[in-house]
């Protein structure tokens, strides 16, 4: 049976494309399409935090898969991290530099970052803006789309924390179209690092 496979953040970047077409035998599950891909691609065991959906409906790595399906392959986008993870504490009279903080904690494990700047309490009158941007790989339609996801995803995130569930929170998308760092070198060929650094949420605080 053939299963087209959807890829997001670090597995899509390690793949070079959105989408990969399997074939697989009758019963094969979740789990086995990801070990078919990982073995062509070198992905590495199955990561604990991952998880997946089955024709846009969220499924277990043990669920069968049918003729036809489409599995999409979910990283966390935040807060996905397993085990230890070092704390950064820094004391400053200067005004603090964003993209410098967020050098300073990004590993090469982590998809996207979200950063926020500023105080939010339950009864603030700040109007927050939760903002998702993307690297420039894929069409404006998919990269639109899946910026819309991602700042979703981390406004939905911030709902659940107390002290933030009344707070009104304006989710917005901007895909490919403002990057904080080059998608390619100079030469034309890819830049990683640049790409890592455009997949982001941005948080922002401003009065109404």
């Amino acid at each position: 049976m053939k299963v087209r496979v959807v890829l997001f953040a670090k597995p899509r970047e390690l793949v070079g494309q959105p989408n990969v077409d399997l074939a697989l035998p009758a019963g094969a599950t979740a789990a086995d399409a990801w070990s078919q891909l990982s073995t062509r691609y070198d992905l590495g065991p199955l990561p604990r935090s991952f998880r997946c959906a089955v024709n846009s409906e969220y499924a277990g790595w043990d669920d069968p898969l049918k003729d036809g399906d489409e599995l999409a392959v979910i990283p966390p986008v935040s807060g996905g991290a397993i085990g230890e993870r070092r704390g950064v504490v820094a004391l400053r009279e200067e005004p603090l530099d964003p993209m410098a903080i967020a050098n300073g904690i990004r590993s090469e494990a982590d998809g996207a970052l979200v950063l926020f700047q500023g105080i939010v309490r339950e009864h603030s009158r700040a109007a927050v803006s939760v903002e998702g941007h993307t690297d420039g790989k894929g069409s404006a339609a998919y990269n639109q789309a899946l910026s819309e996801r991602r700042a979703a995803s981390v406004a939905r995130w911030l709902k659940g924390r107390k002290g933030l569930n009344k707070v009104r929170f304006d989710v917005r998308g901007f895909g490919a179209s403002k990057p904080v760092a080059p998608n390619a070198k100079p030469d034309g060929s890819d830049d990683p690092d640049g790409r890592q650094k455009n997949r982001r949420v941005e948080i922002v605080v401003g009065k109404k």
